[in-house]
């Protein structure tokens, strides 16, 4: 499976599977993280495994390691090894955080050999975070 560096025309798809797992992957604002992305004005970046699924990552100076934002399968595809792939191809040492109520992913990353380390609350307050490390 051929994970490569996201290009301008993967925009639809990436906000096709954006509005399939919002509630899981969070709110984040995906038009300006594409846009600055696309401008090449982020440390993070969209790696995609073509039509199925999509990354979000980069190295974090503050935290000294690399931060997963997000990786989000189509529907269709879920557990078929995707997120897996995704998740290997990012360099270690890592770190992210996971909404407390989504089971599946947490229960995803714990599987990965991830360090659970705590909970936080999200930026806005609304929401408690798993904080996971590997």
């Amino acid at each position: 499976m051929k994970i490569r560096l996201a290009r301008e025309l993967d925009e639809e798809f990436i906000k096709e599977i954006h509005k399939e797992s919002k509630e899981f992957i969070g709110s984040f604002n995906l038009f300006y993280s594409w846009d600055d992305y696309i401008k090449r004005q982020t440390k993070y970046l969209f790696y995609v495994i073509e039509g199925k699924a999509f990354m979000r990552y980069g190295y974090s100076k503050m935290l000294k390691c690399y931060v997963i934002k997000e990786i989000a399968v189509k529907n269709e595809f879920k557990g078929m090894g995707y997120a897996k792939a995704l998740f290997n191809h990012a360099k270690k040492p890592l770190y992210l955080t996971c909404n407390t109520d989504n089971k599946k992913a947490n229960e995803f990353y714990s599987r990965m050999g991830m360090k659970f380390k705590g909970e936080k609350n999200s930026k806005n307050g609304k929401f408690k975070m798993n904080v996971w490390v590997l």
